[in-house]
């Protein structure tokens, strides 16, 4: 059995590590004709975690009715009555295989796993295209039907509740543990069941477990990104010991370990909670051929409330200061040990290094008490590779790779993380520049600062992408007794006229302290790829005592399309600042403010042949919506509908010749609201 599963192992490496929630594709022959990375508005959204899209909306799903396998087993006539004595432990598998292409755990689970006198064994298994069973697994490692079943709903949290009322009632015990298979997405949840299209929410699985008087041990064995606080703290009253991975998971790296489980188990029936946790932590450490890829950790749900307190009081803080933090705290993010290709960034990790930081006073004693209170909760944890690892990541996702969920802080979402702290608000306001206007090109980093007075003028040349500038941002402040306005124009030339110009009093740029300052002029039409330049000047002030001081980067790689140019008044001359500097700018085009329709589809196949694509947008307004569809042949779908909004709709397409191709899509609802555009390379 060793060599079988060692072979096993690879197999397990392609369907889980990096798998989330997303169906994979099979493999189309020749021609490659698309890729498969969704730009939103020049961010990547990887269809990885869109698994809400694609099994729960949650304005517009209908929950399959769903009968309850106690219903089922009350009416089956084969079911097997197995009461047993009340022993130590039971083990309850919950293996959810009804998903594409799933491998399904229970042989290599009931090869190891044993029952004996302190533990049951039971595996409630669901695979993909077959009917469920409840199994027994003997003290041999042998398999025995408990109950056949038909189809049921893992995605229903009916179902869970029924599973571990069903433990109860026919195998009690003192303590219980809980283990859950299927595919994993952090605080959105785990579990799909493809022939029902369905999956567990955090919310879900607390009802489940709170009317079941919950389990002593919940254990993600091979759910990827459960190591997410949102999800432990979802469940902090039903569970008292929370395991799961921070990063991309398996099941395979549970071999060996679900044996020494069993065998702790039958050598010391009275182990605490921790000390069992501590034991499969480090088992499974000590056990996986994979450690480098290996983040597990053990969380005691019951101290996470000074963790969550401080979280809140630091999300608040960050509301405050938004001004002042906002680039810094991206800035010091970039460093921030990552998971899930930037969904979510280690919680220790991020308020660490932010806590060494230039951020006030008042927010830097809100990092160090989140690092002081995030060990209380972690009673073991284990990494490979992932140096600033620690046992619980937080939703915090990449500016540039990802936009803002915002079910995160819906509260028909449920999740509790996310209503009673201000994390979501947090993370939706440094996301809302994002939202609300599409930032184009953008200098952020802050190393060094510029005089500016009546003697100079400056100058930021840039290459817009984008057709339109509606406004932008510079940082500043002002220093001494300035009076005079600070005037900001765009030119095509540094000595040519002024396509847009606006004039602000001096009170309007902070005293001091660097600010990000708005310049909202009237809008203009830009030639894409082409040169400008956002100059700077005043009438007043002196370079020593009284003048403003814009931010900017000494760093020659900040910027790469554009440089600084000062003007000298008493030379009436441009000179290139060398050594080269950047300014800390951002220009901004108009944005709608929604987020733009995701496409699925294969990522390659052949001329000739027709294959399908879905959209689907969610209207903030539940509106019908129509789409506009460009297949980057020259053909269009032009404003196709109405649709309903969250339902995917499916359009077909047959490129004619072999060659690249881009998607283009955008949406609009019924009151002719669009959105940007999403692109499928």
């Amino acid at each position: 059995m060793k060599k079988f599963k060692q072979t096993l192992a690879i197999v397990i490496v392609v369907l889980f590590i990096g798998s989330g929630f997303v169906h994979s594709i099979a493999d189309l022959n020749e021609n490659d004709t698309l890729k498969t990375d969704v730009k939103i508005e020049g961010f990547y959204q990887p269809d990885t975690f869109d698994f809400i899209n694609e099994y729960k909306m949650i304005t517009n799903h209908d929950k399959p009715e769903n009968m309850g396998f106690l219903d089922k087993i009350n009416n089956n006539s084969d079911s097997i009555n197995y009461q047993q004595e009340n022993k130590k432990w039971t083990w309850i598998f919950y293996d959810d295989a009804d998903f594409y292409r799933a491998y399904d755990p229970l042989e290599d689970f009931s090869d190891e796993a044993y029952s004996n006198d302190n533990l049951d064994v039971i595996v409630l298994q669901d695979k993909e295209n077959g009917p469920a069973k409840m199994w027994y697994v003997d003290g041999n490692h042998n398999t025995n039907v408990l109950e056949n079943m038909g189809e049921i709903n893992m995605g229903d949290s009916q179902t869970l509740q029924d599973l571990v009322e069903y433990a109860k009632n026919n195998f009690p015990a003192d303590r219980y543990i809980l283990s859950m298979y299927n595919h994993g997405g952090g605080w959105m949840g785990a579990c799909s069941d493809d022939t029902d299209n369905d999956f567990l929410t955090m919310d879900e699985m607390q009802k489940a477990l709170s009317e079941t008087e919950g389990v002593d041990l919940i254990c993600f064995t091979a759910p990827c990104l459960m190591g997410a606080i949102e999800s432990a703290y979802e469940l902090r009253d039903c569970v008292d010991i929370y395991i799961g991975s921070e990063e991309l998971s398996g099941y395979g790296h549970w071999f060996d370990t679900i044996e020494n489980i069993c065998e702790e188990i039958d050598d010391n029936p009275d182990i605490t909670n921790n000390e069992l946790s501590e034991f499969i932590i480090q088992s499974l450490w000590d056990k996986t051929s994979w450690q480098p890829s290996l983040t597990m950790s053990a969380v005691k749900t019951s101290m996470m409330e000074p963790l969550i307190s401080s979280l809140d009081t630091l999300a608040s803080d960050l509301i405050t200061y938004y001004n002042e933090s906002y680039d810094l705290f991206w800035e010091v993010y970039a460093e921030v040990q990552g998971f899930g290709n930037g969904f979510c960034v280690d919680v220790y990790d991020l308020v660490n290094k932010c806590s060494v930081a230039d951020f006030h006073p008042s927010i830097i004693e809100d990092f160090v008490e989140v690092r002081d209170c995030f060990s209380d909760c972690i009673i073991d944890e284990c990494h490979g590779d992932y140096s600033g690892a620690y046992g619980l990541t937080i939703y915090v996702p990449d500016l540039l790779s990802y936009y803002y969920a915002s079910h995160y802080g819906d509260s028909a979402y449920g999740l509790d993380f996310s209503q009673n702290t201000n994390w979501g608000e947090f993370v939706s306001l440094y996301f809302q520049e994002i939202i609300e206007y599409g930032v184009d090109q953008y200098q952020t980093e802050t190393t060094t600062g510029m005089v500016l007075c009546y003697k100079y003028k400056w100058t930021q040349s840039f290459i817009p992408t984008k057709e339109d500038l509606i406004k932008l941002k510079l940082k500043l402040y002002r220093f001494g007794d300035i009076t005079s306005d600070l005037k900001v124009s765009v030119r095509s030339e540094k000595e040519g006229y002024d396509l847009t110009t606006i004039s602000i009093p001096y009170d309007s740029v902070p005293k001091d302290v660097w600010e990000w300052v708005e310049f909202d002029f009237p809008d203009i039409v830009l030639i894409t790829g082409e040169t400008y330049y956002i100059l700077l000047s005043t009438d007043g002030g002196d370079n020593t005592e009284n003048a403003y001081s814009f931010a900017g980067s000494n760093d020659p790689d900040s910027y790469l399309d554009g440089d600084i140019w000062l003007y000298y008044t008493s030379s009436e001359s441009w000179k290139m600042w060398d050594p080269p500097i950047d300014a800390c700018f951002k220009t901004f085009f108009e944005g709608s403010g929604l987020n733009p329709p995701v496409i699925e589809g294969p990522s390659s196949g052949e001329s000739g042949i027709c294959y399908d694509y879905s959209f689907v947008y969610n209207d903030p307004d539940n509106l019908d919506v129509s789409y506009f569809i460009d297949w980057g042949d020259g053909k269009v779908e032009e404003w196709t509908g109405p649709h309903q909004s969250g339902i995917k709709t499916t359009f077909s397409h047959v490129w004619n010749e072999k060659g690249s191709y881009v998607i283009n899509a955008k949406a609009k609802n019924s009151d002719d609201i669009e959105t940007g555009w999403s692109t499928l390379e």
